[in-house]
């Protein structure tokens, strides 16, 4: 396969870490470079050997020779920037979260056209465990599914110093579309309805979200910040499934995770995250004699969520293989973040499209 040829927009973390990853790839050649910041540019094209640099998107455009944009920005500035990317011909590959909101989502779609368009909330659905636990679902070893569980908490940690203070993009409902549900939440839902074959159809949604505890903010969470650092949601589907969601950092308590997949037949319990080891373990009980037995599935595997989704935006350009995670998906992830802020905004039942 050719590889496709495409630019990174952003030279930050995350945009450096789509250029480390993307230039190890032989389906991907990295062709230009686009920051406004001309230090932070160059020092990212110097190191992983990227051709072109631009200081803005106009001068991007010109270069005929770009198939497909990564727009490694956050989420306060990219919808219109995505809208341009889009309708000057290019394939996109979104940061997550996609937007802010349904709506801004909903004009990225309008403008998609028949480029390829992908989000990188999908990360953790490219791992063997999102493999291995999806193949069990769609074997129907489960059952009819009736709770998918997920719980993803953290200690509130140390204090940053005052040298490294938090990045005030981080909790902000304008810079990032939201805190932890943006910054975390979207992973959680991306990687286990794609487990489910995106099959579940969320209804309505009942949810409080609540901002890091005054004792806790200093060093950990800017001061201007207006967004959670703790949501927790019942999500009922249409087929009568129901989601349980809690995601939560600088809380008071110790870490703890959990992601579940509860079926009649069955339960798999999983871990998503590598520092975890990620592992995928199926539980079932024998009808005679109603012992429960586990069967591990798969105890660990290599890290690639960093690796897939930039990889996975070349090949689909190439018409190799469908994108992980298209606008279509990233919409559902969209209207369930957009419901829990409705609902725990009026305390009331938010009720999806």
């Amino acid at each position: 396969m050719e590889p496709a040829r495409i630019a990174i927009v952003g030279a930050g973390v995350i945009g450096k870490t789509h250029a480390k990853f993307a230039s190890q790839s032989p389906d991907v050649q990295l062709v230009a470079m686009c920051d406004v910041d001309a230090g932070k540019r160059k020092a990212v094209a110097e190191e992983f050997n990227i051709p072109r640099q631009y200081e803005s998107l106009d001068k991007l455009f010109h270069d005929k020779d770009i198939e497909g944009v990564i727009l490694a920005l956050p989420t306060g500035v990219r919808t219109p920037l995505a809208i341009e990317v889009l309708k000057h011909g290019r394939h996109l590959l979104l940061e997550k979260p996609a937007a802010r909101s349904v709506e801004e989502l909903y004009s990225i779609m309008k403008a998609q056209g028949d480029r390829v368009v992908g989000c990188c909330s999908a990360r953790f659905a490219f791992q063997e465990s999102a493999k291995v636990a999806r193949e069990i679902v769609a074997s129907g070893r489960l059952g009819r599914i009736r709770i998918v569980r997920i719980r993803g908490l953290g200690a509130a940690g140390e204090r940053r110093k005052a040298d490294n203070p938090p990045p005030v993009w981080r909790v902000s409902r304008t810079l990032n579309g939201g805190g932890i549900l943006a910054n975390w939440g979207v992973y959680d839902l991306d990687y286990m309805l794609n487990i489910c074959g995106w099959k579940l159809t969320p209804h309505a949604v009942l949810a409080q979200v609540y901002p890091v505890a005054p004792h806790l903010l200093e060093g950990r969470v800017d001061p201007t910040s207006d967004a959670e650092t703790h949501a927790v949601a019942t999500i009922v589907c249409q087929g009568g499934e129901t989601i349980h969601m809690e995601r939560g950092e600088f809380l008071s308590q110790s870490g703890e995770t959990a992601w579940q997949i509860v079926g009649e037949k069955g339960t798999l319990h999983l871990k998503m995250v590598e520092w975890e080891n990620p592992s995928v373990t199926l539980e079932m009980t024998d009808p005679a004699t109603g012992v429960t037995e586990k069967q591990v599935l798969l105890e660990s595997q290599e890290s690639i969520q960093h690796m897939m989704p930039v990889v996975n935006f070349a090949r689909a350009i190439r018409g190799a293989e469908p994108i992980m995670t298209p606008l279509k998906h990233a919409m559902v992830i969209q209207q369930i973040v957009d419901a829990i802020y409705e609902s725990s905004q009026t305390r009331q039942c938010a009720m999806l499209p």
